[in-house]
Parts: C-alpha cells; sequence; structure tokens
C-alpha cells in the first residue's frame, strides 16, 4: 500500500484504503492484503517493452530502491490463507517482494532475462507519464491515473523497505525480480525476437 498522505494516493489507492475501512467497521471476518508494487505491474513490463527492445530501461524512478512482489505469491498466498483463513483473519499484511534494489540493478536481472545488454536511463516523472502512459491508456483514465500517481510516488521515493512478511507465511523465500520477468509472457516473447 502506498505511504504518505492519503491525499496524495491515486483514486484507486483512496479506494482500497476505504474498502479496507469499510469492511474493517462491518464486523465481518477479513484479511487485509497490501502488496507493494507488482513485478508484473505496466510500468516495469508493457510500458517498458518499446525502450527495452533498444536495451534502455526508461523509467521515472531516480534511484530510489523498490522491492516489487512477484504475482505468483500473492496468489499462493491468498490460496493458503482461504483454505485456512482462521489464523489470518483480522489481520493486515504488508507484503514486499524479497530484494530491494534501484533501477540499476532493475536494467542487471531485465538484461539476464532478455540475454542482452539493458542500461537504465532516468526520466522525468511528468515527461515519461506523457509519453508512455497518457499515450496509451487515454481511453482508460481511471487506470492512467493510477499509474501515473504510482510513478510519482515510487519516483519520490515513497515504496521503500522490505517486510518478511511473505517468506514468513509461505514457508519459503518470496520469488525474485528476476524469476518474475522470465515467467512473464510479454518478458518471454521481446527475449525470443
Amino acid at each position: 500500500m502506498a505511504r504518505g498522505l492519503i491525499a496524495d494516493w491515486s483514486p484507486q489507492q483512496r479506494a482500497h484504503w476505504i474498502a479496507e475501512q469499510v469492511l474493517d467497521w462491518s464486523g465481518l471476518p477479513t484479511v487485509n492484503i497490501r502488496g507493494a508494487m507488482f513485478v508484473e505491474n505496466p510500468l516495469m513490463t508493457w510500458l517498458a517493452l518499446e525502450p527495452l527492445s533498444r536495451g534502455e530501461l526508461r523509467l521515472p524512478f531516480g534511484d530510489h530502491p523498490l522491492a516489487p512482489i512477484a504475482g505468483y505469491d500473492v496468489a499462493e498466498l491468498c490460496v493458503k490463507i482461504l483454505t485456512d483463513p482462521a489464523p489470518h483473519i483480522s489481520k493486515s499484511y504488508d507484503l514486499s517482494g524479497p530484494e530491494l534494489k534501484d533501477m540499476h540493478g532493475f536494467a542487471e536481472d531485465y538484461a539476464a532475462v532478455l540475454g542482452r545488454p539493458v542500461t537504465y536511463v532516468p526520466e522525468d516523472v511528468e515527461t515519461w507519464n506523457e509519453t508512455y502512459v497518457d499515450s496509451a491508456l487515454a481511453t482508460f483514465p481511471h487506470t492512467a491515473e493510477h499509474l501515473k500517481t504510482l510513478t510519482r510516488l515510487m519516483g519520490g521515493g515513497g515504496y521503500r523497505g522490505t517486510t518478511d512478511q511473505l517468506e514468513t507465511l509461505l514457508g519459503r523465500s518470496p520469488k525474485t525480480v528476476r524469476w518474475a520477468l522470465e515467467n512473464h509472457p510479454r518478458i518471454r516473447r521481446l527475449a525470443a525476437a
């Protein structure tokens, strides 16, 4: 979940937070799953494909480290909770991936998966949003605003740190960024091109 002021969150992040509050107030048995940014997020995958095809990882995150989580791990955890919910009722889990690294580290992961050099090229947040998000998602303003807010938050260092909750809950180490990229269909197609 995003950090900082609620006013700085995207409409999607605020809606998620409000839904958590309403469910908590309702007295219903709930479990809150709060995943950090997913490795499979469009910012890191399909919006990054065109520059990646030229050997560039163009993102507006400066030198801020991130610990994105693999969707696979969140899905596995949700199945585990749904199968045996009792120990998890009324709990909230803030989940992250196992590796905190900057975009230069991510460029190394992309290079390993693609089998060719990839260099991180920092971008200005607003220019990146206009170039990539606005042009790709003009017909989906809610999604576009969410992704643009994410870039602003991450570019400002709003998604820092790791937790060990996922490893504790799963009983194994979470999947790495490299594993998630190796198993992402669009990244695999780019690697085969």
